[in-house]
């Protein structure tokens, strides 16, 4: 035994001993490895990369971003906040509702003059809302019969017009319902102002087709085929819906109706008021497994799976990853549809029978599980449970997980979900890899991570970052492609190349997906996928669910709910106080919160920081109104630096360390540009524009 242990104290040595040694020529195989640079069209841009990922010694020499960078750049805010079956239950991916009314039930529209004394439709919207079982309705109507109105209807399904027949097709092994593009864009439009729409603009959808466990008890699904208006990704419609113990044997089968409907309506155009405007599917947004499965192509696994280019994965440690970085050869509609490469494909998709459907380009890589649940949960993970030497040492989680629970306080009501320690990082949703990211990550991380490890980290996070805002976008999104393939090469150096899997590669792509649809927002996954889990709530008992989610949507079509019918104008305060603070004299009304069009400013530490037009940055103590104007009472952060100072200096991005508490001030609130994130670690206080 004693012999035994010292040949594991030898190994154990020997094994540290190649750590060293392979962190040492890492180092020196990095500081050989230049790194690109930004575009030259940006003159005289502090927007550059180390030379390195050696060592820092100078940094003086980086130019002031302002010199380039126009003044009227912001950081613009992009809400991934929609409803669609009204529940207080917090979905999954999505940032919770901040409206201050959201719990407060609102009559449903109508064309009635009489409406708001029409009880029974009121009743109807209510139970609606509320999802009220039917047994607890029939109930209440008995008793409202009785002591009430003699006149209301005896049964529930009476009273929200429930379909006594519903026309379910047989496709193996399961079964579907096909409700139609023709009602879902037809609600779409209804729902929207439509002063922009156009017969020149047309009618432009994107489509998600993606499965959904029902219970995690059986392998009992969904598949459903939703859509929403381009440009406008938080108001979401069912195409059709599938149900089954296994996902559908046949995709041409799952989608024959919907084929067949898209090619009507392309070929005819789309009739609405009376005018016919043009019809085009523009995008599937759809994550790998879904897009290989109704294209008919490789699984994420496969050896030519790539949807973009021509590169072929390498076997290396038990799985497939793709190295290759330069001399991609990207994919074509006409080679794809004429089966250029044999191996990509499985079969024949019915989808290219769709006109003008490019089988490559109107397939965009998804955001929300390419880069969030794919790129920056495998970081997470290789640095928590992978292998040295990237695997970090004990200490050092618990130090991120410390500081991430200490962010609990300061996380803005936006977000659905508050960080958490890194022992449930398997059990992280999308929004939380994307706070992570985007937020906490850059400040938590700079006292972690060694130098080349933070900086590949950094390259990802203002990348992503450009990609989130449209002028950003506009101005610098070459130089976002730069850090991505940056990120790439050296992610192969620090990991290994057996880590460079299919979302590591698609990094490569996602830059051309963005100069066609534009920021990452606009053809992502997380208003689509909340929208997915809204059907889980509303399947009451086991038996027949899809009956059960086909009924319940009829009902709620039946009755248009209006989410906020009193907010004609922004911003709204609430909350009315009396405990100031105030400055000077005369009558004040003073409010606790005030609510703008895309995000809420309020009193507690989460949420009461905000970005003035002038650049300066307040911390509010008090909402006022006088004469009817809004003002906030706070004051000014005197001091501010940055963050970071490579691949880019971080106050180009609106992003700095505050300190220095100014004296007690007043500001209209027409001055605020925008919220900010706080961030502290170590008493430091880090301010990030509120993207999403």
């Amino acid at each position: 035994m004693a012999s035994k242990r010292k040949r594991n104290s030898v190994c154990a040595s020997r094994s540290q001993y190649r750590i060293a040694r392979t962190r040492t020529d890492l180092a020196d195989e990095m500081i050989s490895y230049d790194v690109p640079q930004v575009a030259d069209n940006i003159p005289n841009s502090d927007l550059d990369v180390p030379n390195s990922l050696a060592i820092i010694d100078d940094i003086s020499n980086v130019e002031p971003l302002h010199s380039v960078v126009d003044d009227s750049i912001d950081v613009e805010v992009h809400s991934d906040e929609f409803s669609l079956f009204s529940s207080d239950t917090e979905s999954n991916n999505n940032v919770r509702d901040s409206s201050p009314e959201s719990s407060t039930f609102n009559f449903p529209t109508t064309t009635n003059d009489h409406a708001s004394e029409n009880f029974q439709s009121h009743l109807a919207c209510w139970a609606i809302k509320f999802n009220i079982p039917h047994v607890a309705l029939n109930a209440l109507l008995l008793l409202l019969k009785m002591f009430f109105d003699a006149t209301l209807p005896s049964n529930a399904r009476t009273l929200l017009d429930t379909p006594r027949q519903l026309h379910i097709k047989t496709i193996e092994p399961g079964q579907y319902f096909h409700i139609g593009i023709i009602k879902a864009v037809t609600k779409l439009l209804a729902k929207n102002n439509l002063a922009h729409l156009t017969p020149a603009s047309g009618i432009k959808i994107c489509v998600n087709i993606d499965g959904l466990p029902i219970e995690k008890s059986s392998s009992n699904q969904l598949w459903l085929i939703l859509c929403n208006l381009q440009g406008n990704v938080n108001n979401v419609e069912l195409i059709g819906v599938y149900q089954g113990f296994d996902k559908p044997k046949e995709p041409n089968i799952f989608l024959n109706d919907f084929v067949q409907e898209a090619i009507f309506l392309t070929n005819n155009g789309f009739t609405f008021n009376g005018k016919i405007f043009p019809f085009e599917i523009a995008a599937f947004v759809c994550d790998a497994p879904a897009k290989a499965f109704i294209k008919k192509t490789k699984g994420h696994a496969g050896y030519s799976s790539c949807t973009k280019c021509y590169t072929v994965g390498n076997f290396v440690e038990n799985r497939v990853c793709f190295p290759q970085i330069a001399n991609l050869k990207h994919r074509t509609n006409q080679e794809f549809r004429n089966k250029v490469d044999e191996d990509h494909h499985t079969g024949t998709t019915i989808l290219e029978s769709i006109p003008g459907l490019n089988m490559i380009a109107a397939f965009p890589l998804d955001y929300m599980h390419l880069i969030c649940l794919g790129v920056m949960r495998k970081l997470l993970l290789m640095w928590v449970t992978g292998k040295p030497p990237t695997k970090l040492q004990h200490i050092k989680v618990q130090n991120i997980s410390q500081a991430l629970i200490k962010q609990r306080p300061f996380s803005p009501c936006e977000f659905a979900r508050k960080p958490r320690s890194l022992s449930e990082v398997n059990r992280f949703k999308a929004t939380e890899y994307r706070q992570f990211l985007l937020y906490t990550g850059p400040v938590i991380l700079r006292s972690i991570l060694s130098l080349d490890m933070y900086t590949n980290f950094l390259s990802l996070h203002i990348a992503t970052l450009i990609l989130s805002n449209t002028k950003l976008l506009s101005h610098f999104g070459d130089y976002s492609d730069s850090l991505l393939k940056y990120f790439v090469k050296t992610f192969i150096l620090i990991y290994g190349e057996q880590n460079v899997s299919h979302n590591i590669h698609n990094l490569l792509h996602i830059f051309a997906d963005s100069k066609q649809f534009g920021v990452l927002q606009n053809f992502c996954s997380f208003p689509l996928e909340n929208y997915l889990q809204s059907f889980k709530r509303i399947i009451r008992k086991g038996d027949k669910p899809l009956s059960q989610i086909i009924k319940r949507k009829f009902e709620q079509d039946s009755c248009v709910i209006v989410e906020n019918s009193f907010c004609c104008g922004y911003p709204i305060p609430s909350m009315e106080h009396n405990n100031g603070p105030l400055i000077g004299n005369g009558v004040l009304t003073q409010y606790k919160q005030i609510q703008f069009q895309n995000y809420t400013l309020k009193l507690s530490m989460g949420d009461n920081c905000c970005c003035l037009n002038d650049g300066n940055v307040i911390c509010i103590k008090n909402f006022v109104s006088k004469d009817d104007e809004l003002f906030i009472i706070g004051f000014k952060y005197m001091e501010r630096s940055d963050v970071y100072l490579k691949p880019c200096k971080s106050s180009s991005l609106g992003i700095y360390f505050v300190s220095g508490e100014g004296s007690l001030n007043i500001w209209n609130i027409k001055n605020i540009s925008n919220k900010l994130v706080k961030v502290i670690v170590n008493d430091k206080i880090a301010v990030f524009p509120f993207l999403h």
